[in-house]
Order: structure tokens, then C-alpha cells, then sequence
């Protein structure tokens, strides 16, 4: 299955394994699975939505509500899966990863429109969290 608009260049799919290739070599698995989830579940709700309840507008036909949705979504998703997979965070600590990472993510999914999101999605999810993850160790507040 295909867009309209990829009949003649890189369709999704190519982006999306592409962007899982690079965080197999460049990130834990936890923080891979968070960028698996996050676009397979926070994606599709920033757009429902987006489209159903979508009143305010902000970017290239992306709404406020969209953005929200994204971020709430994926700040749950990215929770989940780091207290279960991830290295072992205080609740705060693991919450405060996890809101961080979504809106990072959320911004990305919003404002990225230059590139697939399938593309930029699972690298900015899987590379925030990872990096925030590794600055709350490196300052010892684990």
C-alpha cells in the first residue's frame, strides 16, 4: 500500500526501516521499542485528532489539538516502555524522561515537515530518550 504521492519517490515504509536501521547501531533496545511505539501509537492518535477535533491550526495544516494529542501519547507510551524495559529510574525521574522525550518527539512530528516523519519520528523519539536517559545517569540522579 502506497500514497498517492509515493508512487514516484521513497514511500514510508523505506523511511521507517531506514530510521529503525540507523537506531539498531545507535541506541539501546529500550529506547528503539520506544521509537517503534511511539510512531505506531502516538502517530495515528495525533492524527484522529488532529482531523476529528483539529480547530486550531499552527503548522502546514497541523493543528494544536494534534500536537497535544502526539505528545500526551507518546509521553505514555515512552513511560511505559522505560519502566518496564528501560534501566531502572525513580518514578519522577522515569515521568520527567518521558514527558521530555514526547515533546521533543511531538515538536519533531510537528514541524519536521521537510522529511517523512516515518523517517524522523522513531530517531527523534529513540534519540531523546536515550540521551535523556544517559544525562540522568551521568548527573547521578537515577
Amino acid at each position: 500500500f502506497a500514497h498517492a504521492h509515493e508512487w514516484d519517490r521513497v514511500n514510508s515504509g523505506t523511511w521507517y526501516g531506514t530510521a529503525l536501521a540507523i537506531l539498531v547501531w545507535t541506541v539501546e533496545p529500550f529506547a528503539a521499542s520506544v521509537a517503534v511505539m511511539v510512531l505506531g501509537v502516538a502517530d495515528p492518535a495525533a492524527s484522529l485528532v488532529g482531523r476529528r477535533y483539529g480547530s486550531i491550526r499552527i503548522w502546514r495544516g497541523k493543528s494544536l489539538q494534534g500536537l497535544l494529542a502526539f505528545w500526551l501519547v507518546a509521553s505514555f507510551v515512552g513511560l511505559c516502555v522505560l519502566l518496564y524495559f528501560g534501566p531502572s529510574l525513580s518514578m519522577g525521574t522515569a515521568v520527567s524522561v518521558a514527558i521530555l522525550a514526547g515533546l521533543f518527539t511531538a515538536l519533531a512530528e510537528t514541524f519536521m515537515s521537510f522529511v517523512d516523519d516515518n523517517f524522523t519520528v522513531p530517531l527523534i523519539s529513540g534519540w531523546s530518550i536515550s540521551a535523556l536517559v544517559y544525562c540522568v545517569y551521568a548527573m547521578g540522579l537515577s
